[in-house]
């Protein structure tokens, strides 16, 4: 990975998590001001005894399983999903976890009455041991809530995990309420008096525990629903030995054995708060546990909200980094998360302990100023440690990431013994209410122990990059210092705010935060920190808008507009890694690098040329997780200007992908080109699986590429004619039907045609090459013309082993000649004709040639054309073609990208060992793929997977819509391009329907593809029917594998039946139906094509027999249909090529809309689909036939322009079988269906999928 890691990256990553914390945590902050008004906070025994009972499971559940967990599951998680039996090793490691979790609850629930006594006696003891009852319990779903939220994390999601507790803290919020209401509030003692504890009856304990506990088990429940988005079905396994869990447990057992170590230190803490107010019970103001518990929250805010954020989407990462033994990326890591934690922590604790006071006050009102006072040393005392536990959390996850947990004991143990004997001393020599704030004084000062040893260590073990930690540390705390002293000064003002009011105290608390937050961004912009800008840049990016109309105001605030203003964004770099020598993509010789732009330019979001730091280098990298899914692994050397190419993985598909980077000033028209060409369905074209943006870097994902180019085909000597008709004929053939939906290459050149191991042809960027050349500008007619010559050029070379001159003539501007393929000789403009190179081409073939690359506008004008000079043509013999190649060119089929990410004997990287410098050194002799390298032979590259072939008939024709394309599979080729020529035409100008910011297409679904055809079987291609008759057959549609779920059906009706609140777009939807037989039925398989039409479906009516008590009147019959997606929201373009699948009567055939992430789509309202009526009828019924469960619609009678406008004739949440009863029946002529929620399909996206709309 680069030098600067993915900081925008982990900024999105980190915004999403700390949204979720903040939430929970300013709920977290209403249900401790609500418990406070219901037991109190000082001097209050009954507080104390369920603060005791209440932390016993946090304390078990972190001795037993959340260190545990921590430490050994995401680590143990990505390692598994490198291997190919990864989800049976995650569902061993499941069980083991959910059995030990079980067996340890139901000890600790048995032994609580025990435990309890520990810590207090008598009265207060009988009550603690029954709100333990209560709420050991809690120990087993805090465990399940952490292993469903690490496996979460370590599948790059990390939202749900931040945002369920939100979910407990409204349950117990809720509980609360009804305990004040039913019982009242919390009065405190008169003085000299003591609590009585007798007016705690089984009533009130049940209610105040039991819904404590109630909110932890939906926290964990909730994660279910996210997890099954992501495609992730756990089994529970059995038969553990041998299944590779040692390492887990090794790792697990010295994890546990510094957890029980640092625990001994959290016992004692908890001994001396129990303590304390009981040594004078007539004693008020005294702080016990329920204080200690309570400024331990405030301690943990800062670090919950950016710390743990920040290290719960960097552990991953490191992790994965530590597995591929790539110590340079995980020190960079390591290095970006402590300069990040320490710009926020070193401000934030002295910021907290200046407002300490009036924050106390306004977080509890009901306190007295007694327990104010009491309780502030406390708060100043955790702060001490705040930047220290912050270092030590990112320190520990290293340890973890390498599976170390044996070098964190010998810390733990020190630290713990720093904890005892902190607050033992305090014990000895303090008064009893100063014990807690010794005791919390014992945990910074061991915060700072094992951050400052823990760090040594992992320092030694990375190595460098200390001095510019220690010089971030110190500029930032010298700017804390400053803004620190300004606060303190200002809050003196207020004059005694232990005894003030509460909107006296929250008026402190904003002006002395708000000035000290001003003067610390100030003095970080003054002293160069240029961390801060990482830290705001997902805030302030979503301000931009804002920022730039106020930019005329805060350039004349002097600094503190500069501290408005938005940060630079980083200008782009070469994809190596620098300050290595070692050379980017960029740099290879056949590269075409960006020379154009200045220095300190960088580019903004659709590719538009802005100023900024070093952008692209700090988003884009080795490792980087590409939008939440697919992650990079190593550049590929590409002829493409402005763009860098990466072999990838994709993450939820578990699949090679090939990204795009899109890094110049026409990354939009090449988006917006790439998106037509995702509705072009042809298997001998590259698909596009996925177009967008992550951190403003543009982005295209395709299949990878594979097999060879024909420059490298060519490089030993022309091919057979017959080959070289058959490999241009199939060339020719996709491009005719991208032509046919307006979509042009206009950038063909040897390295866009490739030729497959088993004999299939693939062209490679269709569109989006000729934005990126520079080439799309013209009519129509020009660019087909433009396509057909560069096809001939193509044929040229396969025929001679020479590239044709370009011919001005010709209507083709100059072409850059190839670095390794020689140039034919060319006569008055022309290259000569191909006979004369090459005895043996074929009279039509040396005709067709020189006529069309001549110097007059002749021979054929489109690629239809083409074909019909070609045909007929034979089936491609791959094995000769490829016996031709020298065994470097064979060597280069498989790319040296770490798709086998076990590599040789299960070692991660152990397949790509060379770096970057791998793919480019791809196809020479002692490179990545030279001799012993991966694809040192033809047959021993299991990876080269087959694509599916597909006869002129099949694919000469209107393409199928997206969603209808069967996949390749397969594995591209890292092969420096052998020529740089590009042949273009008159250029023109190809815009689609699409617009530049219409979302992605929907990913097409999987479908197993079909073998290969043996060379020579059957008919030769081309040599049965003319091709005018090819395009009237039709093909039928592939229909995806419906993947039952009645697991997670079970669950959600479980979570109905119990009434917990559903997170996010689904709190209050109500649960699927289980479905019937015709719902099962849809996982019927679609009938192949020599299956009579009889055994299909077509029987089923049109329409459902009219229902009892309809009205009379004609029967409605569907005349036409159209989707609705009007503006501002939307663009009418959700899959409008496919509408008419949904009345067509057949349920294998469908409409779809675009995947989203959300299935409230974000943006918009809802899409519709409206049907239109032959003729005005009464309408009683509508059933839709749906392809998933859950979503919502609503029927109208309505304009199809007004989808939104009109009474909701009838409404309801959307299954496999959804009938929908108009009451009354409604006389109309246009129905309009509403979507205001999508459901999900069987493979986890979020769309909606119509089989078919009847209405009667």
């Amino acid at each position: 990975m680069s030098e600067e890691v993915s900081a925008r990256s982990l900024g999105r990553s980190t915004a999403v998590m700390a949204a979720g914390t903040a939430v929970s945590r300013v709920l977290g902050f209403v249900r401790g001001t609500l418990l406070v008004a219901a037991v109190g906070l000082t001097s209050a025994r009954a507080g104390d005894a369920f603060t005791v009972a209440n932390t016993l499971p946090n304390i078990f559940y972190m001795l037993i399983a959340g260190g545990v967990i921590n430490a050994v599951l995401v680590p143990q998680v990505v390692r598994a999903y490198r291997s190919a039996n990864g989800q049976e090793y995650v569902d061993r490691l499941l069980t083991v976890s959910f059995v030990i979790l079980g067996g340890a609850t139901v000890v600790l629930w048995a032994a609580s009455p025990l435990i309890v006594r520990i810590f207090l006696d008598g009265e207060q003891a009988a009550l603690a041991t029954s709100f333990a009852l209560w709420c050991v319990p809690q120990v087993f779903f805090y465990g399940v809530y952490t292993l469903l939220g690490q496996v979460l994390n370590a599948r790059g999601s990390f939202g749900p995990y931040m945002w369920a507790p939100v979910v407990n803290n409204v349950i117990a919020i809720a509980g609360l309420v009804v305990f004040i209401a039913a019982f009242g509030t919390w009065e405190k003692p008169a003085h000299g008096a003591v609590e009585d504890l007798s007016v705690w009856t089984g009533g009130r304990v049940s209610l105040l525990a039991g819904v404590a506990t109630l909110g932890v088990i939906a926290q964990a429940v909730v994660l279910i629903w996210p997890l099954r988005r992501l495609g992730f079905h756990y089994r529970p396994r059995r038969g553990w030995r041998g299944a590779g869990l040692g390492s887990a447990g090794r790792v697990a057992g010295w994890t546990f054995a510094a957890l029980a170590v640092g625990q001994v230190g959290a016992f004692v803490v908890m001994k001396i708060a129990a303590l304390a107010p009981n040594v004078d019970r007539t004693q008020l103001g005294v702080p016990g546990n329920i204080a200690y518990t309570n400024a331990f929250t405030i301690f943990m805010l800062p670090h919950s909200l950016v710390t743990v954020s920040l290290i719960t989407a960097l552990f991953t990462r490191l992790s994965d980094h530590a597995a591929a033994r790539d110590v340079r990326a995980v020190r960079a890591d390591f290095s970006h998360g402590l300069r990040t934690i320490g710009v926020f922590t070193l401000f934030t604790a002295p910021a907290i302990a200046v407002i300490a006071v009036p924050l106390l006050r306004a977080l509890y009102p009901s306190t007295a100023q007694s327990d104010a006072a009491s309780m502030a040393p406390i708060i100043v005392a955790f702060m001490c440690g705040l930047a220290a536990v912050g270092a030590w959390s990112l320190v520990q996850r290293v340890f973890y990431a390498y599976e170390d947990a044996k070098g964190l004991f010998r810390i733990q143990v020190a630290m713990a013994g720093v904890v005892v004997a902190v607050s033992v001393l305090g014990w000895l020599v303090a008064e009893p209410r100063h014990w807690v704030a010794w005791a919390a004084a014992g945990m910074s000062l061991s915060y700072v122990l094992g951050a400052v040893w823990g760090g040594a260590q992992v320092w030694r073990r990375l190595g460098g990059g200390l001095s510019r930690i220690i010089r971030l540390h110190v500029r930032a705390g010298l700017a804390a210092a400053i803004a620190t002293g300004l606060g303190w000064l200002i809050s003196r003002v207020f004059g005694n705010l232990a005894g003030s009011s509460w909107f006296v105290a929250v008026f402190a608390c904003a002006l002395v935060g708000v000035v000290m937050v001003v003067a610390y961004g100030l003095a970080l912009r003054w002293l160069g920190v240029t961390e801060l800008d990482d830290f705001l840049r997902p805030l302030l990016g979503r301000l931009a808008p804002l920022t730039r109309r106020l930019a005329p105001i805060t350039s004349r605030l002097g600094p503190l507009g500069a501290l408005l203003a938005p940060p630079a964004e980083p200008s782009p770099r070469s994809m190596g890694s620098p300050g290595t020598g070692t050379p980017g993509p960029a740099a290879a010789p056949s590269a075409v690098a960006p020379a154009v732009v200045p220095p300190g330019v960088g580019y903004g979001r659709f590719g538009r040329p802005e100023r900024g730091g070093d952008r692209l280098d700090a988003v884009i990298g080795r490792g980087t997780l590409l939008a939440g899914r697919y992650r990079l692994h190593q550049p590929v050397a590409a002829d493409l200007p402005d763009a860098q190419t990466w072999t990838a993985r994709d993450q939820i598909l578990d699949r090679p992908v090939r990204a795009l980077i899109l890094t110049g000033g026409g990354a939009g028209p090449a988006q917006d080109a790439a998106r037509r060409a995702a509705l072009v369905s042809d298997p001998r074209l590259l698909r596009v699986l996925d177009v967008g943006d992550h951190e403003g870097v543009a982005y295209v994902v395709t299949e990878p590429v594979v097999g060879q180019d024909l420059g490298r085909l060519t490089a030993n000597g022309p091919l057979p004619a017959d080959q070289a008709r058959a490999i241009v004929g199939e060339a020719a053939a996709a491009l005719e039907v991208a032509r046919r939906r307006g979509v042009h290459h206009l950038a063909l050149r040897p390295e866009a045609v490739h030729v497959t191991p088993d004999g299939a042809v693939l062209v490679t960027g269709l569109a989006v090459d000729g934005e990126l050349f520079g080439n799309a500008h013209g009519d129509a007619k020009s660019t087909s013309r433009a396509d057909t010559v560069g096809l001939v050029a193509l044929l040229y070379l396969a025929l001679t082993g020479r590239w044709p001159a370009a011919s001005d003539a010709a209507g083709t501007p100059g072409t850059t000649e190839a670095g390794t393929t020689p140039v034919a000789p060319s006569v008055a403009g022309a290259p000569v004709p191909p006979a004369e190179l090459s005895p043996a081409v074929p009279p039509d073939l040396d005709t067709l040639c020189a006529v069309t690359l001549g110097p007059h506008d002749d021979g054929p004008h489109s690629p239809g054309e083409l074909v019909r000079e070609l045909e007929p043509w034979p089936a491609i013999d791959a094995a000769a073609i490829y016996d031709s190649l020298d065994a470097a060119a064979r060597a280069a089929i498989v790319p040296s990208g770490p798709w086998d990410e076990g590599g040789p004997g299960g070692e991660p990287g152990a397949a790509a060992p060379g770096g970057a410098g791998d793919a480019r050194d791809a196809g020479r002799p002692g490179g990545a793929a030279g001799p012993g390298g991966p694809g040192a032979a033809l047959g021993s590259a299991p990876a080269a997977a087959r694509v599916q072939r597909q006869s002129v008939r099949q694919s000469v024709r209107p393409a199928a819509p997206a969603g209808q394309l069967p996949p390749t599979g397969a594995v591209p080729g890292a092969v420096p391009p052998a020529a740089g020529g590009l042949v273009t035409g008159v250029p023109a100008s190809v815009r689609g329907p699409v617009g530049s910011g219409a979302l992605p297409p929907a990913v097409p679904p999987v479908v197993p593809p079909s073998g290969p055809r043996p060379v020579g079987a059957g008919t030769p291609r081309g040599y049965d029917a003319g091709f005018d008759a090819l395009l009237d057959e039709p093909v039928p549609l592939a229909r995806r594998r419906f993947n039952a779920t009645p697991i997670v059906l079970g669950l959600v009706g479980l979570l109905v039946v119990l009434g917990l609140v559903w997170a996010w777009n689904a709190l209050m939807a109500p649960a699927p139906p289980l479905g019937g037989e015709e719902g099962l039925g849809l996982t019927e398989q679609t009938p192949g094509p020599d299956e009579s039409a009889s055994e299909e479906p077509s029987a089923t009516p049109t329409t459902p027999p009219a229902e009892e008590g309809a009205a009379p009147g004609a029967a409605p019959v569907i005349a036409s249909a159209q989707m609705l997606d009007p503006p501002p929201g939307g663009d009418n373009n959700e899959h409008p090529e496919a509408v008419p699948l949904a009345i067509d009567g057949d349920p294998s055939t469908f409409w779809f809309t675009r995947t989203y992430a959300s299935s409230t789509y974000g943006m918009k309202e809802g899409i519709g689909y409206a049907v239109t009526l032959a003729q005005p009828a009464t309408v009683s019924t509508v059933r839709l036939q749906v392809n998933g469960t859950g979503g919502m619609v609503e029927v109208r009678a309505t304009d199809p322009a007004t989808p939104t406008t009109g009474e909701v004739l009838a409404h309801g949440a959307l299954s496999p079988d959804t009938v929908l009863t108009l009451d009354p029946p409604t006389e109309t002529q246009t129905i309009v269906l509403w979507f205001t929620e999508l459901p999900t399909t069987p493979d986890a996206r979020i769309r909606l999928e119509l089989l078919e709309l009847q209405v009667s």
